[in-house]
C-alpha cells in the first residue's frame, strides 16, 4: 500500500468519525498475530463495535490494549518523515511499513500508541441482530 493510500484511508476515517458526531471514540485491541491486527473502535455505549480497523502484515505494535481517543486531535494519524526515520532505525523496521498513530485521550506523546504495518482498512461494523 502507497502511502497514498494510507493517507486516504486514515483520512477517510477521521472524517467519518468527524461526521457522524462522534463525542468520544472507545479502542480496543481485537486480535494480533504476525500476519494483523483488528482494533474495535465504540463511539457509542453500545458493547459491540461501530468500527472496526484492520491493520495488515504488523512489524511492530506499543499500544495499551483500550483507551479512549483523544478528541481535539485526529483519532488516527501516519507519522512521517523525521520521526519515522527515527522510529525505523530505533525499532529496525523494514521498509514497506507504515508507522500509525493512534491519540489517547490519557497518554504523552512520548508513550504513543504505535503499529507499523504495511497496509490499513477500516469499515463501519453492524451490531448483530437481537433475538426475540
Amino acid at each position: 500500500m502507497t502511502e497514498t493510500d494510507v493517507l486516504k484511508q486514515i483520512l477517510a476515517f477521521n472524517q467519518y468519525i468527524t461526521n457522524i458526531g462522534a463525542l468520544w471514540v472507545d479502542v480496543d485491541v481485537a486480535e494480533i498475530c504476525p500476519y494483523s491486527a483488528l482494533i474495535n473502535c465504540r463511539t457509542t455505549l453500545s458493547r459491540w463495535p461501530d468500527l472496526e480497523i484492520r491493520f495488515g502484515a504488523i512489524f511492530f505494535i506499543s499500544l495499551p490494549t483500550t483507551w479512549r481517543s483523544d478528541m481535539s486531535r485526529p483519532i488516527l494519524g501516519l507519522v512521517t518523515d523525521d520521526e519515522a526515520f527515527r522510529l525505523n532505525m530505533l525499532y529496525a523496521v523494514e521498509v514497506g511499513y507504515h508507522w500509525f498513530q493512534f491519540h489517547a485521550e490519557d497518554l504523552s506523546d512520548q508513550a504513543s500508541c504505535l503499529i507499523a504495518a504495511d497496509s490499513i482498512s477500516w469499515r463501519p461494523v453492524q451490531p448483530p441482530p437481537v433475538n426475540s
